[in-house]
């Protein structure tokens, strides 16, 4: 997946509703991409619920705003938001 069309793709959006399902969608995507056996789910919050299998399960923050922020930034600073979110889910 392309980072700078992810970067991109979250500044445009501009409904909360939309850009909160779409980075939902987008972190879905990253994680089963990296971890092929973990299950994602979406909390009634609107965060993801994340299920491993031989360890615990973990809540990731979803929140479109502060991801948004991180990509504002540029392509480079979106890429290291999601790729420590993926290193978090492979460690504990």
């Amino acid at each position: 997946m392309d980072v700078r069309s992810i970067a991109s793709g979250i500044r445009e959006l501009r409904c909360p509703s939309i850009r909160s399902l779409h980075i939902q969608k987008l972190l879905t995507l990253k994680i089963t991409e990296q971890y092929p056996d973990y299950k994602v789910q979406t909390t009634s919050s609107g965060n993801l619920l994340v299920k491993r299998p031989g360890k615990d399960a973990l809540t990731v923050d979803a929140d479109a705003d502060a991801i948004r922020h991180f990509c504002r930034r540029g392509p480079k600073d979106c890429n290291y938001s999601i790729d420590q979110m993926l290193l978090e889910l492979g460690g504990k």
